[in-house]
């Protein structure tokens, strides 16, 4: 299983990555997705499929979730991170992440 923090393709893409929600099987992150706010989403792997889904060209990727699909996806998430997770879709910097986005 690829550990979610070390993933950080599309590179041209994904900034300032922040693993909000990790479980065995998959993981959200919110990022800096070129140039806005982003919702990621990935599939951890198993022993099979180790690198876990999508990944391209030998690395693993994340995807990006519809803004469309964000609110209903932070649901799953645990507070304070879903608070923090939302005022980073708003276009703000939660205090609580200042040091560490």
């Amino acid at each position: 299983m690829v550990d979610p923090r070390t993933v950080l393709s599309p590179r041209d893409r994904l900034k300032r990555l922040r693993v909000i929600h990790e479980t065995q099987h998959w993981s959200l992150a919110v990022c800096e997705w070129e140039g806005d706010p982003g919702l990621l989403m990935r599939w951890n792997g198993d022993e099979e499929r180790p690198m876990g889904h999508p990944n391209s060209s030998g690395n693993p990727t994340w995807f990006a979730v519809p803004p469309e699909l964000w609110w209903p996806t932070l649901s799953v998430v645990g507070e304070p991170e879903r608070t923090a997770a939302a005022e980073w879709l708003q276009g703000r910097t939660p205090a609580s992440w200042l040091d560490s986005i």
